[in-house]
């Protein structure tokens, strides 16, 4: 199977300004990229920017399942649908993410 592209969903959370909100970066990486990422042994990779995992972060720690997503039909204007098909093969997760982030802005701090 030829993959066109991957796509990586990373989830920060904003704790020092918003403790309750996630935020999901989307990131396209090309096959060329991937491969070179691949071929990368463990040894080469720089790790001393990440802090060590104490008892402290594991309490801490939540399991995060992922929400199934369920198929379905919506009616778009073209312009709409031009303008985030422009933005990348991943379209659909994107205009997902615009509506997470808009109902997200609707609930009550």
């Amino acid at each position: 199977m030829f993959i066109q592209n991957v796509t990586v969903i990373f989830v920060l959370s904003q704790l020092e300004k918003q403790p309750s909100k996630n935020r999901e970066f989307i990131i396209t990486i090309s096959p060329e990229r991937l491969k070179e990422l691949q071929n990368i042994k463990d040894s080469e990779i720089d790790t001393s920017d990440i802090p060590e995992l104490d008892e402290q972060f594991l309490q801490k720690a939540k399991r995060v399942e992922p929400i199934p997503q369920e198929t379905v039909l919506i009616k778009l204007d073209p312009d709409i649908t031009n303008w985030f098909k422009h933005q990348g093969p991943n379209y659909k997760t994107i205009i997902n993410q615009v509506l997470r982030d808009y109902i997200n802005q609707q609930k009550p701090e």
